[in-house]
């Protein structure tokens, strides 16, 4: 008698059809917008679905999965991922910090179920960012945070620019004043001019970088 064999299964979306390499869950999108993931999603839950009903066709036990939906797709917050647990809110009479009793004004809830005074949780976030209670992420550090640093244009690059600026104001100023006198001085004013902004925009970002 010949073994009844079941299509090949994805290890991580565990549907029919495909595998971990291709699978919707791993693929690398160019936006963050859920209907991406979602269409590819679909295009792999109908096979699945087709795969599926051949194979209880041949007197397999099948394997039935829900239609993906966008709101699965959509992308947790920072705060959220860390945040993440099975934890419901806890309603307490008294702050476990100061062991004092909770008021509807000054009360707080993390995002893990627990309640504090707010002053109280204030300065415990000073020293910790876990909870308390369960040692949960309270807040989470966030990437952008991290200091970039500007980098400021040569002074080669300024100069060609400058060059192509005054190049273009003599050709203007050709084309709309007929004296060559205040042309020049009119080339003169509009070269000066950038030239400041590029050095006061140096300036302003060598103060940023130092900063």
């Amino acid at each position: 008698m010949t073994t009844l064999r079941r299509p090949y299964k994805c290890g991580i979306c565990t549907m029919f059809g495909h595998n971990r390499r291709n699978c919707h869950l791993t693929t690398i999108y160019g936006s963050d917008e859920p209907i991406y993931p979602h269409r590819y999603a679909m295009s792999h839950w109908h096979w699945h679905c087709k795969l599926n009903e051949a194979w209880i066709a041949r007197g397999g036990a099948g394997h039935t999965l829900p239609e993906p939906k966008v709101e699965d797709f959509i992308k947790k917050t920072p705060f959220e991922l860390a945040c993440k647990n099975d934890c419901k809110i806890t309603h307490a009479d008294e702050c476990c910090i100061c062991m004092e009793t909770l008021g509807e004004k000054n009360k707080v809830t993390t995002a893990c179920g627990h309640q504090f005074h707010f002053g109280c949780l204030s300065q415990h976030t000073a020293r910790s960012n876990a909870c308390p209670m369960c040692r949960s992420v309270i807040a989470p550090s966030s990437h952008s945070e991290v200091k970039r640093r500007l980098i400021l244009p040569r002074a080669q690059d300024i100069n060609t620019l400058s060059g192509r600026v005054e190049a273009h104001c003599k050709s203007l100023m050709e084309a709309i004043v007929t004296d060559v006198e205040q042309r020049e001085l009119i080339t003169d004013i509009y070269t000066g001019t950038f030239e400041r902004v590029a050095n006061n925009l140096c300036d302003m970002l060598r103060d940023v970088n130092s900063r």
